[in-house]
């Protein structure tokens, strides 16, 4: 057990890699879904009310493909599959070595940024990708990309308010009687 043993616990990481696993063993390219739950962030502003066909995220698809709808696990309830399993389940093989591989670039460019700039605005910003890159390994890839870019909102207004506020003109009271 130890302290691997506890994180396994408290990640899911048991269950995830079980779905990773039965992904993989019912493999079949009918059952590819092409890119559709890894798209899913763009359309998350278009209630499902509106396109009912809307993708469903990973999470989601994998109970009910493995317990059915009206399983004791169906309602609403989500697993995670790993980020393996989401490239795997949308493009197989092939979108596993590619999409691990984009990843990687995109994290070492974010590294030789952080690494190169002086701008506390582009460490802030960049910054709060980094629990990104560790829960996508677990799963949920869509929903955390959402959630990540909503929480750079509040960053994003408050980088530009500071920037506003400190490039006002700053008046003295000589300046005003004039």
């Amino acid at each position: 057990q130890g302290i691997f043993g506890i994180i396994l616990r408290l990640g899911d990481i048991g269950i995830a890699f079980d779905n990773l696993i039965y992904i993989v063993k019912n493999f079949s390219f009918d059952d590819l879904l092409l890119g559709s739950t890894l798209i899913r962030p763009i359309f998350f502003l278009i209630p499902r009310s509106l396109w009912a066909a809307k993708p469903l995220d990973t999470q989601l698809l994998i109970v009910e493909e493995r317990y059915g709808s009206l399983s004791e696990f169906g309602g609403g309830t989500s697993q995670s599959i790993t980020i393996v399993g989401e490239l795997f389940w949308n493009f197989s093989y092939f979108g596993v070595f590619i999409g691990l591989l984009f990843l990687a670039m995109i994290i070492r460019s974010i590294d030789n940024v952080l690494c190169k700039t002086k701008s506390l605005s582009t460490i802030y910003m960049l910054t709060i990708l980094v629990p990104f890159f560790f829960v996508i390994w677990r799963g949920a890839f869509s929903s955390e990309l959402v959630y990540t870019l909503i929480s750079m909102i509040p960053i994003v207004f408050l980088i530009f308010l500071h920037k506003l506020l400190k490039e006002l003109p700053k008046y003295s009271n000589s300046d005003r009687k004039a």
